[in-house]
């Protein structure tokens, strides 16, 4: 089972890879040793996630998921070329704007509509379940679909890459694999790799 250092290091990477903050000198090797709030990750970890009717039970909470995510988090912001605009989080509750993203001004990625995003969610939920029947699907590609579905999707107004990468998981732990960490120095390559499979789909 995952460790509570590991688990630590997982809520600072995700988070810096979010820009939501940045550590540098002895910080980071003191959080992870000494410890802070690891909620959302230990919430799966207590879930367990062998039996498929519990990755659907966790998948069933995301929402409750997401506020514990975004718990200390309440307030974000986006540069609009100008300004930097900021905007409540609203943990734990489906998004009921437009949300767009972009790495160049000629890339410009528009997610699920607001007025989908629950019923998106539910298909998506019912697709898992599915998934989750099959013994033998291979936990990679189940998890690359997961992170690439909710990417797509884009439920909350800010945490999904937190969210995703979390749920995205499950497969792999079931399977004896570690959470998903990406590297802060890795996040340009990601967010590029994210954005294809969002314009050309997995493949």
């Amino acid at each position: 089972m995952i460790s509570s250092r590991y688990a630590r290091l997982l809520c600072i990477e995700t988070n810096e890879l979010e820009k939501v903050f940045m550590l540098g000198g002895e910080s980071l090797p003191r959080l992870v040793k000494v410890g802070f709030y690891t909620g959302a990750i230990d919430f799966v970890k207590e879930e367990g996630v062998q039996e498929p009717q519990k990755i659907v039970a966790i998948l069933g909470d995301l929402q409750k998921i997401h506020k514990i995510t975004l718990k200390s988090s309440r307030i974000g912001s986006y540069y609009d070329g100008e300004n930097t605009i900021l905007y409540l989080t609203h943990p734990g509750v489906y998004r009921e704007r437009l949300v767009t993203t972009s790495l160049t001004p000629e890339n410009i990625v528009q997610y699920t509509h607001q007025s989908k995003v629950p019923s998106e969610m539910n298909l998506f939920v019912g697709m898992m379940r599915k998934c989750l029947e099959e013994k033998d699907i291979c936990p990679f590609a189940m998890t690359a679909w997961i992170h690439a579905t909710l990417g797509r999707i884009h439920p909350f107004t800010d945490g999904n890459g937190r969210v995703s990468r979390l749920l995205a998981s499950l497969p792999l732990i079931r399977a004896g694999y570690p959470f998903i960490n990406v590297r802060v120095h890795k996040r340009e390559e990601y967010l590029q790799a994210l954005c294809a499979v969002s314009y050309c789909g997995i493949k």
